[in-house]
C-alpha cells in the first residue's frame, strides 16, 4: 500500500522537499499534473518557484522517493560549523538534513517533461540551499 503525504505526516515522518526543473517549452501545468498522478506520496505545487515558471517545489515521502526514483534518503543531524576552527565540530540537537542519495530509476511518464530533480537542504540562516541535484539530463 502506498501511503499518502498526509499519512506519512500523521505517522511523524518528515517529508522530502523536492525541486523539479521542467524542460523548456513543455506545458508546465500538464507536467505538474503528470508528476502528481504518480501517486499520493508525491505532490508538486502548481505555482512557480522562485519566480521561474519552469521550476516547481513539492514534497515526496521517503518511501515515495524509493518507489519512484530508487533514491534512498536517511535523515541525519545537521552539522554545526565552527567559524574559529573552520570545521564542523558538533551537530544541532533539533535540526536535520537529508543524507545524499542519487536517483537510480526514472518513471517513464516524466521523461518528456522533467529536466532535473533535486532537494532543498538547510543552509545559512536556515533558509536552505536552493538546489542539490539528484538527477540531470
Amino acid at each position: 500500500m502506498i501511503r499518502s503525504l498526509s499519512e506519512a505526516v500523521a505517522a511523524g515522518e518528515p517529508l522530502i522537499d523536492i525541486v523539479v526543473h521542467l524542460q523548456e517549452g513543455v506545458d508546465y501545468d500538464l507536467a505538474t499534473a503528470t508528476v502528481n498522478s504518480l501517486g499520493p506520496d508525491i505532490e508538486l505545487h502548481c505555482g512557480h518557484w522562485c519566480g521561474n515558471p519552469r521550476w516547481r517545489i513539492g514534497q515526496v515521502t521517503a518511501e515515495g522517493a524509493l518507489r519512484l526514483f530508487g533514491a534512498r534518503f536517511t535523515r541525519v543531524p545537521l552539522e554545526r560549523w565552527n567559524l574559529q576552527t573552520r570545521t564542523y565540530d558538533s551537530v544541532h540537537d533539533d535540526c536535520f538534513r537529508w543524507d545524499s542519495s542519487q536517483i537510480t530509476q526514472w518513471p517513464r511518464e516524466l521523461a518528456a517533461y522533467v529536466e532535473s530533480i533535486g532537494i532543498t537542504q538547510p543552509g545559512a540562516n536556515d533558509d536552505g540551499q536552493s538546489y542539490v541535484p539528484l538527477f540531470e539530463r
